[in-house]
């Protein structure tokens, strides 16, 4: 029984009736209008005995594995670190670790065995109730337990079942009952991710002996079609049970309720005679004046409340939801709601939420549909499986129609799946088994399906029964099926015969005739003859027209279409690319299944055929697991990655996260007529993020304008215009005619097909700047108000400031409510970065625990709960995908919100609050506070961390803390790079979770020479990049190389050795020579290598592209069904009659033949013609001669070149036949069996410094234990250094510790030894020197001098240590800045004494007399003064910065930012307002802004509607931020001074301010 709203009685009283582990449990989950109840009891006279449904939710504990004896009562849980406390909803599985044994299909996520207990009392006058426990759902053997007995299993994975309990419980106060439940999930059992566990809600149904039956109340409205608008009669049919061993006279009255419980039909009285333990059931009707229709614009939901009388005493409650709707499937027109025409704009989603994993919370799921509300979405197909409660709840009450579907597969296990529900589908259910309403002896499937009609049966959303999914996946005998079919209609018309029955039929083909030899359109059949059921179809929309003609009497339902494969903010591909780690599909709608199409043209085969009701799209959301074109049904990544990723589907309109992609906005050009959509495609316009073809980029605009303009950098470029059709059932779409307004830089697409111009379509040449358009209606007026994002710009800069965004800005404080939480990365204009990809951390404060993070990339593990990004209950990390993530928080139960704060490296962080409210107390929290989470250091040096910290309260109050940091390995300081560390804040008495980020910044001691080997007259190719030397001997980075050329004739001698000069550039602008030794090689009998796996690079001709071009060499050439397995220019192949692949190479290859498995279908074929090119060079290629055995498909084609030939770069060009694409499963190039070898050694033949012979050197050996050498000084040490076959030879200078390195790597680079070589003598006297006046420096006190000579004395000490800290620093620089800092030293000047003291010993005893101490505030730290925060942004004993930060409260209409406030004693000046200084202040009607205020931040006043005069006294303001004045009275006065007017006129330009304010002097 599902939980309706407003089904609750007395839940709050229940609540001090019923004791869990010493909590009360939250009985008013399910909220009551005790008003509404009070007022029914009284107008009836009769009393009400208890509540009827409990939420069960609360005070579970867990283990995850299977434990002898959990079951029994008396078992020992106690132990916290094995049985962890919980609230369900609850899913095991994802918190697991995904791997590459499992399959991804289901997200390589593991299933295993989890235990779960709960211990509660139950009341006294308990004793002798009907007490149920329902479960909604669990994944998916499901064994439960009351104390200690076993009372019945269930094992489909989502039907919702319950047991009567009653017996088996003590009802007296004080005794314990434990109920143990163990979810055993055995893989492989879904093809896609299930999830494991009680994942959906547990209720206690408790009421009197005499109720309402489980699921016991049908409602109908038999004759609302012709009724509607008067009288509307409601049938109702009631079962009601006599659970006792006497025979009771009972009554059943029933009474219809509106939503707000206002009863609006006359109470219908029927009586009963229940015998012991039976059950009766009566027909009542009932009358409702002009009901308000459920419908997906207005979900008016109604309550039929059946009450049970005993005597004139209320024994039992039920409410239950309804709606007043009537439909209608016809052949021709298709699919009415309320006697309109409408079609059914339907999506199929599985039942994950993401980050939550399986785990059905009500937050959660009523976010998924009010989102795909926005999109125009008005039906849901819940695909393969029954529903959970909740998503039927939400859909009733936010108006989306429903195709309640059941089961995928029936009796056999599909695609591998042995552990489905086909292991129990035919099975029968045993007489122990106490599930209620289960027969003993009946099948599973009857079971589960009758349970699933029951519960649901009465909810308006549903619109179809589905009772199955491609059934012929894994059917080995399909002779039963057709009979299952007739079950299950017949199953289903026992319980409700409101609905038509549809299967998604995945051979719609086969429904074009009137004989059918495929089971699967056997089991079409019975349900769709003589116009009963709906004919379901599966993809393959062009056979639609060819079922109506072969049935005109069948109804039609595309129940499966689309499955474009899209990643959100992908535009450098137009179709998908794979790389290590990283696998995307293009974000344009140019990408679909080879079953499917694009969302365009699904949307058109619907959108024409009136006798088509509507369509699914797969999918509404991306879901876990099934991430095609990646998808596997065996174990490990089919993308070859060690990681398991891809891990969630590219299929959904909107990703995990929630974040639609762009074809979002096509689906709201189409099915929302209420808006007007204006989105441009990309959302990117940085050259580096697009696919440029010829210099233009393909733009595409979703619109249902009637007009929409272009532009780029304010040009009008391209112009379209709407051209609508009507069909005869009054459905409306469109098409767009494209012009070109400017050929120059920008081209009109107009493509052939219809379903292609549901889109504006231009190509645009690319120029940095922004991309814009506009939209108009039919009388040319300008549409100010749009849908999507209509412009795009390019970016500044790579990211400058994270931007956090609340979904809701309050939640209930119930322990249960879910806040979703977003960040974007903007660039310093405030533009978002479509390509970021940042690692974001999150550290949060106050009343919520993170739950989840996510960021709707399919190709990462580090996602959702996993360990390494849910660090903690008030931490986490996640990258940024495609420039955004999400964070997901669960409120507690205290009042008073919670602070989200997020940080990146080198952005600027954000923090956000969100209150919570409705709680019982009010939560003290650490609201702000104020840490560094950045410091850079050179490698080996590492940074002084912050161990004090301010902060403030929620309540207002100031606090400090401390830090204490986790250890940091010392390695971690010996390679450049980025390191996130962690460390514990304690402040305020309350613990929280901080990070930081070291930047270890490389020094770069050496580049690294290169040395090769070629053949005779073939320059090499030499390496673009070389990597750089740390002065540890690493490797690291790889720096641009800038080559000399060299003459013809260089490698003509065989044997010579030629040195090629060249230049690295290290960022900022220092160059570095390096060579590389070329070795001319002699020619000899090699063994042959398949070079192709081997490339340097491996391109392609084709865009867009398709299928996957790296499959052509995985050694693979007999797999044909996979799209992954093969490449074809399927995607190109109308726009390029040939397509190219191009192989490229490090080193020479001496290349002989090739061997071509060309690919062939229906649509692919050999080519015409194959062209073979090769390249000396890797950029100019010369055509070549071969000879080639029959071009076969599918099979071994050979081309022999007429002769061997040197070559690092192979071309092969393939022609395609008429009307055909061209395609490769494999492709093999082979070696000669004559070329060259490289040489592997990498050792010195000869050795010296300083003209000596290094100490230990033996010349062709190498010793790892190191060498020793005498010398006068290390200052100038000379190394010669010879290496042995060509090895390339990389001297690094001395580091502090005196030790020189000298890297010696061999020609074919599979060896590298470096010999260290500690010197011992004399240390550079200026090392010395330097650290010597370095050290007497830092022991200097600056309260002995005056400021300003302390002020240069600092900044030479800094100077002189960073020179002190550079291993690569010359003695030049060191004796410069020591000179420098000797003369500061030099210059302190004293502080003097003050007139009239004593000098020290004078007086007798006093003691010396120092001048007085003042302790400085420390830079960054809070205070408050003058009734505001300032943040110290400089500090020193002559004054300093502050900016200012907020008010201290919003209750104040009038507002002053002084020029200066005095902190600590000392006078600092207001320079800066921080950004949302004042933002959102709905009292503030004048500010005066300080003389010294230089900057006011992005959103200072925004938001403050009262806000009618500023002045500003300053004269150096210099900066005003993004939307500084948004949102303020749009008459206000901004006063400046009068010789600044003109400038602050232009400054203030563009801030957000409205036309109508004014700026004076």
């Amino acid at each position: 029984m599902r939980r309706k709203s407003s089904k609750q009685l007395f839940s709050v009283l229940m609540a001090a009736t019923m004791v869990m582990s010493g909590i009360s449990i939250p009985v008013n989950a399910s909220q009551v209008d005790d008003a509404v109840v009070r007022s029914v009891l009284t107008k009836t006279e009769a009393t009400a005995s208890e509540s009827r449904e409990i939420n069960f939710n609360e005070g579970w504990k867990f283990h995850y594995g299977d434990v002898e004896n959990a079951e029994k009562k008396d078992f020992d849980d106690s132990d916290l670190a094995k049985w962890g406390n919980l609230k369900l909803p609850h899913d095991f599985s994802i918190t697991q670790e995904p791997s590459n044994s499992n399959e991804a299909e289901s997200g390589f996520m593991p299933g295993g065995t989890g235990w779960y207990r709960k211990n509660f009392t139950l009341p006294s006058d308990y004793a002798g109730k009907s007490i149920v426990l329902n479960f909604d759902g669990s994944y998916n053997h499901t064994y439960v337990y009351v104390n200690g007995t076993k009372v019945g299993e269930n094992h489909y994975g989502y039907n919702d079942f319950a047991f009567d309990i009653s017996k088996h419980l003590i009802c007296d106060g004080k005794t314990e009952n434990v109920i143990s439940v163990k979810v055993a999930h055995q893989t492989p059992s879904s093809r896609w991710y299930s999830g494991s566990g009680i994942y959906r809600d547990v209720e206690l149904i408790v009421t009197d002996a005499v109720h309402v039956s489980r699921n016991g109340v049908y409602v109908t409205t038999p004759n609302l079609a012709t009724e509607k608008g008067g009288n509307v009669t409601v049938k109702v049919q009631t079962k009601v049970q006599n659970d006792s061993n006497a025979q009771v006279e009972a009554k059943i009255r029933t009474t219809v309720l509106d939503a707000e419980g206002k009863a609006v039909s006359e109470p219908s009285t029927t009586d009963v005679t229940l015998t012991e333990n039976g059950t009766e059931e009566k027909e009542q009707n009932l009358k409702v004046n002009n009901p308000a229709l459920w419908s997906t614009e207005k979900p008016n939901l109604y309550y039929v409340q059946t009450e049970v009388l005993v005597g004139d005493e209320v024994k039992d409650i039920n409410k239950e939801t309804f709606g007043f709707r009537y439909i209608d499937f016809n052949s021709n027109t298709g699919f009415s709601l309320n006697g309109k025409n409408v079609k059914l704009k339907g999506v199929c989603m599985h039942h994950d939420q993401g980050a939550l994993g399986s785990a059905s919370e009500r937050d959660a799921v009523y976010r998924q549909v009010s989102k795909l509300k926005e999109m125009g979405c008005n039906a849901i197909r819940t695909a393969h499986n029954t529903p959970s409660s909740v998503l039927l709840e939400a859909c009733n009450e936010l108006g989306m129609m429903v195709m309640d579907e059941t089961f995928d597969g029936w009796a056999f296990p599909k695609n591998g799946n042995s552990q489905d529900f086909s292991t129990h589908y035919n099975k029968t259910i045993s007489e122990d088994n106490k599930l209620l309403g289960a027969t003993a002896g009946d099948t599973w499937y009857k079971f589960v399906l009758e349970s699933n009609i029951e519960r649901d049966k009465n909810d308006p959303s549903v619109v179809i029964w589905d009772i199955g999914n491609e059934l012929n996946f894994g059917v080995t005998d399909p002779s039963k099926y057709e009979q299952y079919a007739k079950n299950m209609k017949s199953y289903i018309e026992a319980i409700d015969k409101t609905r038509p029955i549809t299967v998604g039929d995945n051979n719609p083909y086969g429904l074009r005739y009137n004989t059918y030899g495929d089971f699967r359109n056997k089991v079409t059949a019975v349900l769709a003859n003589k116009g009963e059921g709906l004919a379901g179809a599966n993809y393959s929309m062009a056979a639609m027209s060819g079922i109506h003609s072969a049935h005109p009497d069948w109804k039609i339902i595309a129940t499966e279409t689309a499955s474009p494969s899209n990643s959100r903010g992908i535009y450098t591909t137009l179709s998908q690319y794979g790389k290590s780690g990283d696998y995307q599909c293009t974000a344009y709608d140019t990408n679909a299944v080879s079953w499917g199409n694009t969302a365009r043209e699904s949307w058109w085969y619907t959108i024409k055929d009136d006798f088509v009701s509507g369509e699914f799209i797969w999918t509404g959301f991306d879901y876990i697991g099934e991430p095609t074109p990646w998808n596997g049904t065996g174990a490990g990544s089919t993308s070859g990655d060690p990681k398991a990723v891809p891990n969630s589907s590219y299929f959904g309109v909107i990703d995990t996260a929630g974040f639609p992609k762009d074809s979002y906005y096509f689906y709201t050009s189409q099915w929302r007529e209420d808006t007007t959509t204006l989105h441009v495609v990309p959302q990117s316009w940085n050259e580096k993020d697009l696919v440029i073809s010829g210099g233009e980029v393909p733009v595409y605009i979703y619109s249902n304008a009637d007009k929409v303009e272009l532009y780029l950098n304010g040009k009008l470029v391209g112009t379209s215009t709407r051209n609508t059709v009507t069909t005869a059932a009054g459905h409306e779409y469109a098409t767009y005619s494209n012009e070109s307004n400017n050929t120059t830089l920008c081209t009109a697409v107009n493509e052939n097909y219809e379903w292609q111009r549901m889109a504006a379509q231009f190509h645009v040449r690319y120029e940095e700047g922004t991309l814009s358009t506009r939209a108009y209606d039919e009388n040319g007026k300008l549409i100010e108000k749009t849908i999507g994002l209509n412009s795009v710009t390019t970016n500044s800069d790579e990211g400058t400031s994270l931007n956090l965004k609340a979904e809701k800005e309050e939640i209930q404080a119930d322990g249960s409510s879910l806040c979703y939480i977003s960040v974007e990365i903007e660039d310093a204009n405030g533009n978002f970065v479509s390509a970021a990809r940042d690692n974001i951390r999150f550290t949060l404060t106050g009343n919520g625990t993170i739950v989840g993070v996510d960021n709707g990339n399919p190709s990462t593990i580090d996602k959702f709960q996993q360990k390494s990004v849910l660090t903690g209950d008030t931490s986490a990390n996640i990258d940024a995908f495609s420039g955004k993530a999400l964070v997901i928080v669960r409120s507690t139960q205290k009042n008073g919100g919670f602070t989200l704060r997020a940080q990146a490296s080198g952005l600027a962080g954000a923090s956000i609050y969100v209150d919570t409210t409705g709680g019982k107390e009010t939560g003290l929290y650490i609201q702000e506070y104020d840490i560094t989470d950045e410091y850079t250091v050179e490698i080996g040096s590492s940074p002084e961390l912050q161990k004090e910290v301010t902060g403030r309260m929620n309540d207002g109050t100031a606090v400090r803390g401390t830090v204490e940091w986790e250890t940091i390995p010392e390695e971690v300081f010996q390679m450049p790079g980025d390191y996130t560390i962690y460390g514990t804040m304690q402040m305020g008495g309350q613990t929280i979770r901080v990070s930081a980020v070291i930047h270890v910044k490389e020094i770069i001691a050496a580049i690294a020479n290169d040395s090769r080997a070629t053949a005779v007259n073939v320059a090499p190719v030499l390496p673009e990049t070389l990597p750089g030397i740390l002065p540890n001997g690493r490797f690291y980075g790889a720096y641009p190389v800038d080559w000399e050329q060299v003459l013809d004739g260089a490698f003509s001698e065989v044997g010579s050795i030629v040195t090629v000069k060249g230049t690295a550039a290290l960022p900022g602008g220092e160059q570095w020579p390096v060579t590389s030794t070329v070795r001319v090689a002699e020619g000899e009998v090699l063994e042959p290598e398949n070079a192709a796996p081997v490339y340097k690079t491996l391109t392609e001709s084709c865009s867009p592209t398709a299928d996957r071009l790296e499959s052509i060499v995985d050694g693979v050439n007999d797999v044909l069904s996979d799209a992954n397995m093969r490449w074809t220019n399927y995607g190109s192949y109308l726009l390029n009659p040939s397509a190219s692949i191009t192989f490229t190479w490090d080193e020479v290859k001496k290349l002989e033949y090739l061997n071509l498995w060309f690919f062939g279908d229906s649509n692919v074929s050999v080519p015409a013609k194959v062209n073979l090119y090769l390249s000396s060079d890797g950029v100019n290629y010369t055509e070549v001669a071969y000879t080639q055995t029959e071009s076969l498909v599918n099979a071994k084609t050979v081309f022999t070149l007429q002769t061997p030939q040197d070559a690092v770069g192979l071309r092969i060009t393939m022609t395609q036949q008429s009307g055909k694409c061209v395609g490769l499963t494999e492709c093999e190039i082979w070696t000669s069996a004559y070329g060259y070898s490289r040489n592997s050694t990498a050792v010195l033949d000869s050795l010296t410094v300083n003209g000596s012979p290094v100490e230990g050197f033996v010349s062709g050996e190498y010793d790892p234990e190191g060498y020793r050498s005498s010398v006068g000084s290390v200052s100038d040490v000379v190394v010669q250094a010879l290496a042995r076959d060509n090895a390339a030879v990389t001297t690094v200078p001395v580091d502090q510790e005196q030790m020189l390195r000298i890297i010696v790597q061999s020609e074919d680079q599979t060896a590298t030894n470096i010999y260290e070589i500690r010197l011992e003598g004399g240390i550079s006297p200026a090392i010395a020197e330097l650290a010597k006046a370095v050290s007497e420096a830092e022991n200097r006190e600056q309260i002995r001098y005056s400021a300003e000579s302390w002020k240069i004395f600092e900044a030479a000490l800094k100077k002189a240590k960073e020179v002190q800290s550079d291993r690569t620093a010359t003695d030049e620089e060191r004796m410069k800045v020591l000179e420098e800092l000797q003369g500061a030293i030099a210059g302190l000047q004293p502080v003097e004494e003050e007139p009239g003291k004593e000098k020290p010993g004078e007086g007798g005893e006093k003691p010396p007399v120092r001048p007085p101490v003042q302790v400085l505030p420390k830079k960054g730290s809070i205070h408050i003064c003058k009734n505001a925060y300032y943040k110290i942004t400089k500090a020193d004993v002559s004054g300093g910065t502050v900016t200012f930060l907020k008010p201290l409260k919003k209750t104040n209409s009038k507002l002053t930012v002084p020029s200066t406030v005095k902190i600590d004693g000392i006078t600092f000046m207001v320079t800066e307002i921080a950004n949302n200084a004042c933002k959102a202040n709905k009292k503030l009607t004048r500010v005066t802004v300080g003389s010294n205020v230089q900057s006011i931040g992005k959103s200072a006043f925004a938001g403050d509607p009262k806000l009618k005069a500023i002045v500003i006294k300053s004269k150096v303001l210099k900066k005003i931020g993004r939307g500084a004045f948004r949102g303020i009275h749009e008459k206000c006065r901004i006063k400046v001074p009068k010789a600044a007017w003109k400038a602050y006129t232009r400054l203030m330009k563009g801030k957000g301010q409205k036309q109508g304010v004014k700026i004076v002097k």
